[in-house]
């Protein structure tokens, strides 16, 4: 479980775009938070979608409000041991001013089971006995309500042992109608198992839980997370020169999407074009930090380019970007004086994917792809090196695979083939690497970043 001050950031990593099946373990929680409160990873979804898999909490909530935790963490839930003997019942109204009350339909107390336990990582919500405590195996059935609605809800529960044909969730909307309703969802790891819906045209007002009694588990719940139904961002008019990022009531939301505007992308983006930078207005430092590894850093804007006249020199974006990319890049290389395996690097950092470029060695123009930068050389694909050293560098990564390419000023193309990633990509900066030399400075212009 989370740390207890963060009510307002952990929720934002839920239900988002479903991706298939990966092992999840709680202290990815922290991994998402972080990511989620420097703005890189928002989201996109459709109306009404269920998620069984918080992996896909990698994408934040976006626009659709700030997010609500509740963990119990806040609780004393002392002794650590496994017994509701002794204990106080939980009071079903602690967080109704967070708009979320617990209930059990047939009046068992509910209780504050510690974290600590083998089977329980973390405090969470129990329906009279703790699981593998004994005794009467009571319904774990329980009634959330949200007040007011809720346009994304999610929850854990833990030690969820049977998955009978009768047990299932609802999540029912204002009016009583049944926006979904699913069976309990299997562990993504030892005693946890996470079940979501994001529904923005019919927000959620309460989540019924139906658990038999006398099934050989007692079931607990943690984790409940939930965006109230209020307002959401869109990307209005997106494609045009009116397009905007735009806060509109969620009642108006059907409406926006009739005519053409939409939810922002997987990464909280408005429109294909996530970045550009001619380097004409004299910002470098606003946008990008610069350094230099193997000497020191000779980076400046020169006649609106970036200029490199050390070696292992390197612009980064300070924005990091997520989901699938395409970074273009305009290149060139003065004189003919060669650097090892690349004169340019395009790397996206998080990945270490990179792509080189080198020019004038052997005769040829040459490209390659790999990971890390500096283990990468631009001889993997190549051409007689007789054109000139300027061109334009593609960097696209796409479903968990990436490519470089390379077109020169006279029109001669070189691909690479396709790297695959072992994992998917969250947020990246993207470093570009120039390899120069006083007497053979390397440039670098019109950088832009992409959905491909």
């Amino acid at each position: 479980m989370l740390v207890s001050n963060k009510l307002s950031i952990r929720a934002a990593l839920l239900l988002v775009v479903l991706i298939p099946t990966v092992f999840w373990v709680r202290r990815d929680w922290k991994q998402l938070r972080d990511a989620v409160e420097q703005h890189l990873v928002p989201v996109v979804f459709a109306s009404t979608a269920t998620y069984t898999d918080p992996i896909a909490f990698q994408a934040a909530i976006g626009g659709l409000g700030t997010p609500t935790v509740i963990d119990f963490e806040d609780i004393d839930a002392s002794p650590l041991n496994n017994s509701i003997v002794g204990r106080v019942p939980f009071d079903e109204t602690t967080y109704a001013d967070k708009g979320i009350t617990f209930s059990n339909p047939n009046g068992f107390f509910l209780y504050i089971a510690p974290g600590g336990l083998f089977w329980n990582a973390s405090n969470s919500l129990s329906v009279s006995n703790f699981p593998f405590e004994g005794g009467s195996d009571t319904d774990d059935d329980l009634v959330v309500t949200l007040n007011p609605p809720a346009v994304a809800v999610g929850f854990t529960l833990v030690d969820n042992g049977s998955h009978a044909g009768d047990e299932f969730v609802q999540f029912i909307d204002s009016d009583g109608g049944v926006v979904q309703q699913v069976s309990l969802p299997f562990d993504n790891t030892p005693f946890r198992a996470f079940i979501g819906v994001v529904s923005v045209e019919r927000p959620i007002a309460s989540i019924n839980i139906v658990e038999r009694a006398n099934d050989g588990d007692d079931v607990d719940y943690d984790d409940f997370i939930f965006i109230p139904a209020d307002k959401v961002t869109i990307c209005h008019k997106p494609g045009t020169p009116a397009q905007k990022i735009l806060v509109i009531p969620v009642k108006a939301l059907k409406g926006h999407l009739g005519h053409g505007d939409t939810l922002l992308d997987a990464c909280g983006a408005c429109g294909s074009v996530l970045f550009e930078d001619d380097f004409e207005a004299g910002d470098l430092h606003d946008k990008w930090t610069t350094g230099g590894t193997c000497q020191p850093d000779s980076i400046v804007v020169t006649n609106g380019r970036v200029r490199a006249t050390q070696n292992c020199n390197f612009i980064e974006t300070r924005a990091a970007f997520c989901g699938d990319l395409q970074i273009e890049v305009d290149v060139e290389k003065e004189a003919a004086r060669p650097f090892s395996c690349f004169d340019f690097y395009v790397e996206l950092r998080a990945l270490g994917a990179t792509g080189a470029v080198l020019f004038d060695t052997f005769g040829t123009d040459g490209i390659g792809i790999g990971a890390p930068a500096f283990s990468v050389c631009g001889r993997q694909f190549t051409l007689p090196g007789n054109a000139p050293n300027r061109g334009k560098a593609t960097l696209t990564y796409a479903g968990g695979r990436a490519r470089f390419s390379f077109t020169n000023e006279g029109g001669q193309s070189l691909v690479t083939n396709e790297v695959g990633f072992p994992s998917p990509i969250g947020a990246t900066a993207i470093r570009i690497w120039l390899a120069g030399y006083p007497d053979s400075p390397r440039f670098v212009d019109n950088v832009r970043v992409l959905r491909p």
